[in-house]
């Protein structure tokens, strides 16, 4: 058969309602990826059933093609898309983070899902692999759901038994900071502080405490506030603005001019007392050189919340889990995005339109520059923005 009377057909399958209209720019753009299926399973318009067949093999490209299969199946390391399919895609799951909460639905409607602009307004920046391997919260597991009723995907959810020992209470003995492969003992663990507990007898791996600051905290950067005059402490705080700012877009460095800062020696007293190292010359270099280690369970949200208090291990922090972190899971995600309806574009689109995910990264401006230099011009919005060529 060739590709001109296969297009024909696909129109009347969609008509007869054996083909979704919505994966017809996948097969338009894939005709030859069903003669061939045709001619492998030697379907011709003189075999019995014809129309009932090639509707079958429409709606296996259709699948096949789209980029949360190919995505899927590459995760799985399956090479056989047809075996995929019918073993793996439309077969029930079940994901679970090992809480109170777990659900049931299949694969191929967790992926539907997770791609979906119901999905994209929660602005959680999980994907697929996150809810299949576990790695989400309880509130991250209710925005999949909103999201599946939103879609009217099926789906089982169940009750996990309560863990006994949530409700007790923990007696620390000891408090340790760790350096290599030695544990040194502390007395207390300031905020920001990365420390350990041993013999422990009801808290399990991946507990969390907490994260509390200390009152000692607090008092000793409000008194060195309050030693500052009105207009030295505007200029603090623009620069503190400016330092969380770039934290966020994953650089632990800023840059000022002394007259921005108005009296450089007493905010860099102030700022080297937070731990942050501070060069004076033609132009003011603040930098937080402290050596950190990556939450990958960190969201946006929990960043947010560390640099209420903007000390050199909170800045820090929020600077490598946005660089190594956050920014990539957000730029995979609308990477993906965008190559799938790039693929799915006809000779009579001159654009198309992408639902922005939430952040306060520069991860966008990252994807327009790339965008850009690839020979597209990007037109920029709140929740959304336009590709042209």
């Amino acid at each position: 058969m060739n590709t001109r009377y296969i297009e024909l057909k696909i129109n009347e399958l969609i008509e007869m309602g054996l083909v979704k209209r919505s994966i017809k720019p996948y097969l338009l753009q894939n005709l030859e990826k069903v003669s061939e299926m045709c001619r492998a399973k030697e379907i011709t318009p003189r075999t019995p059933n014809f129309m009932n067949k090639l509707a079958d093999v429409c709606n296996t490209v259709g699948v096949i093609v789209s980029y949360s299969f190919k995505e899927a199946m590459k995760k799985n390391g399956c090479t056989d898309a047809e075996q995929f399919m019918n073993e793996y895609w439309f077969q029930s799951i079940h994901i679970s983070n090992g809480n109170k909460s777990a659900c049931t639905l299949k694969l191929s409607d967790l992926y539907k899902i997770c791609g979906s602009v119901e999905f994209f307004d929660t602005c959680t920046d999980k994907g697929p692999e996150d809810y299949l391997h576990g790695n989400f919260t309880d509130d991250e597991l209710g925005m999949l759901l909103n999201a599946a009723e939103g879609l009217d995907v099926e789906y089982v959810l169940d009750s996990l038994p309560e863990d006994e020992t949530q409700n007790e209470v923990e007696k620390v003995n000891k408090l340790y900071i760790k350096r290599g492969k030695e544990l040194i003992e502390v007395d207390e663990l300031c905020a920001g502080d990365i420390g350990c507990m041993t013999k422990l007898s009801h808290s399990l791996t991946n507990d969390t405490f907490d994260e509390i600051t200390s009152a000692d905290t607090i008092r000793t950067q409000s008194e060195i506030i309050n030693e500052l005059n009105e207009e030295t402490e505007t200029a603090l705080n623009e620069l503190y603005k400016k330092m969380i700012g770039n934290a966020f877009c994953g650089k632990r460095e800023t840059i000022a001019t002394a007259d921005e800062l108005v009296d450089t020696e007493q905010i860099a007293e102030f700022l080297e007392k937070q731990g942050f190292t501070v060069q004076c010359n033609d132009r003011v270099v603040v930098k937080t050189t402290v050596k950190c280690e990556i939450n990958e369970g960190y969201k946006e949200s929990d960043l947010q919340k560390m640099a209420e208090l903007p000390n050199a291990v909170n800045l820090a922090v929020i600077a490598d889990c946005c660089k190594y972190c956050i920014k990539p899971a957000i730029l995979k995600k609308v990477i993906a995005d965008v190559i799938d309806a790039l693929y799915r574009v006809t000779i009579k689109d001159t654009r198309i339109v992408m639902q922005k995910v939430e952040t306060i990264t520069d991860a966008y401006s990252e994807l327009y520059a790339a965008l850009i230099s690839k020979g597209f011009s990007v037109t920029n919005y709140q929740c959304y923005f336009v590709i042209r060529w």
